[in-house]
């Protein structure tokens, strides 16, 4: 069975990050509750992998099989438990934030991390069961292209999880950069893996 990769919001960065998950391997379910974004959101990774392919840099029966490897669906508690990976890439808003990573938690990830860019990471574990599981993930756009990945370390994120996380980015041909909690300032800390080449 293929791992799971669960991404909760199909804005641009879910979309994004839906995008490399498959391309990685891994058995996508793109979350996102408003219907006309879910499927404007299937329409937006079809026209990426289309891309792909008209450009040489992608073959029509890989395209085609990373399509067959993307769900896109409107519920979180509608998919199976213990996902591998747990994404949350919602709009910028505490109280979304903490309500949907919440849900995603109940479903007993392995890995669950969020895509923000200026909330705390500490503030967002405040609500959930295990923090130590639980990091940034910052990625930027266009996912597909950026070869940087920000893995965010909060107060309780546990060394294992630091470890998962730069041993995912690297599957995803992202280059890790470790960075503490300080959201619009982040901060090196001693760890720093190799940058990987962009997943396109």
């Amino acid at each position: 069975m293929s791992e799971r990769f669960v991404v909760v919001g199909a804005g641009t960065m879910g979309v994004g990050i839906a995008y490399v998950a498959a391309g990685a391997g891994f058995a996508v379910e793109l979350v996102e509750v408003d219907p006309d974004r879910a499927r404007a959101a299937g329409a937006a990774l079809d026209a990426r992998w289309d891309k792909a392919v008209s450009q040489g840099r992608l073959a029509t029966q890989d395209a085609a099989a990373r399509r067959t490897n993307v769900v896109v669906a409107t519920d979180v508690a509608e998919l199976a438990d213990e996902p591998d990976v747990a994404v949350e890439a919602v709009p910028e808003r505490l109280d979304l934030r903490w309500t949907v990573l919440s849900t995603m938690e109940a479903k007993r990830p392995r890995l669950l991390a969020t895509n923000t860019s200026s909330i705390s990471i500490g503030a967002l574990a405040q609500r959930l069961g295990s923090p130590g599981r639980f990091l940034g993930r910052h990625f930027f756009n266009p996912v597909w292209a950026m070869p940087l990945l920000e893995i965010v370390v909060g107060p309780a994120t546990a060394a294992e999880t630091v470890a998962a996380g730069g041993d995912l980015a690297a599957r995803l041909g992202k280059g890790p950069v470790v960075v503490r909690d300080a959201p619009g300032a982040l901060e090196l800390t001693d760890t720093v893996w190799t940058y990987g080449r962009g997943n396109r």
